[in-house]
């Protein structure tokens, strides 16, 4: 069995990284795209229906610096570490010796959706389809982690930027910049 300096060494491997790097290219046009599609349904709905009051009708609130730091520590680096252990060191890993693989992985990522916000559940329940995936091909828990912390810097990165409020307003953008 492996113990967890190997684990890390191999987390740095050339085939890791990429695996690493296609999941998350993956999991970010997937979100990119989920995005899209629901701006562009709102947009569609508005037109037809007057009364439609948009779902991205979206007022920002402003947070203290403070609490804007304290917030993104535990999204970069106590989320990641928590949820993989939790969801697929434990959970996952618990579940597929009991009911199978598969079956396991829809549970384990089912809750695992339900614990993030309404507008991330489906996104959330995906991303961790792809890291029970990632989990049973490494074999190596730290890999989901890396993964996971990776989405989650991107994540508060557009949140800081508001990149989500700015892609929702305008469904054209995302088509534009492929174009």
């Amino acid at each position: 069995e492996i113990g967890i300096e190997e684990n890390l060494k191999n987390l740095f491997s050339p085939s890791i990284r990429k695996e690493i790097f296609y999941v998350f290219a993956i999991n970010m046009a997937f979100a990119f795209i989920f995005t899209c599609v629901l701006s562009w349904a709102d947009l569609f709905i508005g037109l037809y229906d007057p009364s439609w009051v948009s779902m991205f009708d979206i007022d920002s609130v402003d947070i203290s610096a403070g609490a804007f730091i304290i917030s993104a520590i535990g999204s970069i680096f106590y989320a990641p570490l928590i949820e993989e252990l939790v969801f697929r060191g434990v959970l996952f890993n618990r579940l597929k010796i009991r009911i199978g693989i598969i079956p396991a992985m829809i549970i384990s990522s089912l809750l695992f959706g339900i614990g993030h916000d309404f507008g991330g559940i489906t996104s959330a329940f995906l991303f961790g389809i792809c890291m029970c995936i990632l989990y049973l091909k490494t074999d190596n828990i730290f890999v989901p982690m890396s993964v996971h912390f990776i989405n989650n810097v991107v994540a508060v990165f557009f949140e800081l930027i508001q990149l989500d409020s700015i892609i929702c307003q305008f469904p054209l953008l995302i088509l534009t910049t492929v174009i």
